[in-house]
């Protein structure tokens, strides 16, 4: 994962108000498949209140129902070129 060089400002992310979360798939629960390293699910997880977390993707990206785990955090909406999508978490159950 790239990050900013030493110098760079730094803010808290609990502070921001959003945060742009990419990913390999997204569902319309809001759940998203990332890369498998877990960086979103364990910074923003436990956190309340956290930031909106706002998935971005092109449509082929959102798929029905992905599988699930309990640490898996949601995405407040999901935003394509073609839609926004907010998220109906909660519902179905983990897998």
């Amino acid at each position: 994962m790239l990050e900013p060089p030493a110098p760079a400002a730094t803010a808290d992310p609990m502070e921001l108000s959003c945060v742009v979360v990419p990913g390999v798939a997204f569902d319309l629960a809001g759940y998203r498949l990332g890369r498998g390293a877990g960086y979103y699910d364990r910074s923003f997880g436990s956190a309340a209140p956290r930031p909106a977390l706002l998935g971005v993707a092109f449509d082929w990206q959102l798929v029905a129902e992905l599988p699930r785990e309990v640490h898996d955090v949601p995405m407040a909406s999901v935003i394509t070129e073609r839609r926004r999508v907010p998220a109906r978490a909660g519902e179905g159950r983990p897998s």
